[in-house]
């Protein structure tokens, strides 16, 4: 039985959102690689922005996040992840896809 769920989808669909709302209503734990990333960039003293072009210039760093948070997100159970990329990485989670129009994204 799948105990994951990940959403993936567009900028501004509401993963975080609905990502928060379904693990209240489950008692899922929700977690957000975006989360990680900010504690990343804190951590190292950078901003976000500092950080994502640190990532962009260096694509190691980013493949050993993808890596590093999906092998947590794997060894866990009743998640509901916020990744845009959990289709790829994580197993055993139905993957939920988000989408909204243009008018309706904030």
């Amino acid at each position: 039985m799948k105990t994951k769920i990940t959403l993936s989808g567009e900028v501004a669909a509401g993963k975080s959102t609905v990502g928060k709302l379904l693990a209240e209503q489950l008692g899922y734990q929700f977690i957000s690689l975006g989360n990680l990333i900010r504690k990343r960039a804190e951590n190292e003293g950078l901003s976000i922005v500092e950080f994502q072009r640190r990532c962009t210039e260096n694509q190691e760093i980013d493949k050993e996040i993808d890596l590093e948070f999906a092998y947590e997100c794997n060894k866990k159970e009743h998640l509901i992840i916020d990744y845009r990329l959990g289709f790829k990485f994580i197993k055993n989670a139905f993957h939920v896809f988000l989408k909204i129009s243009e008018e309706n994204a904030s």
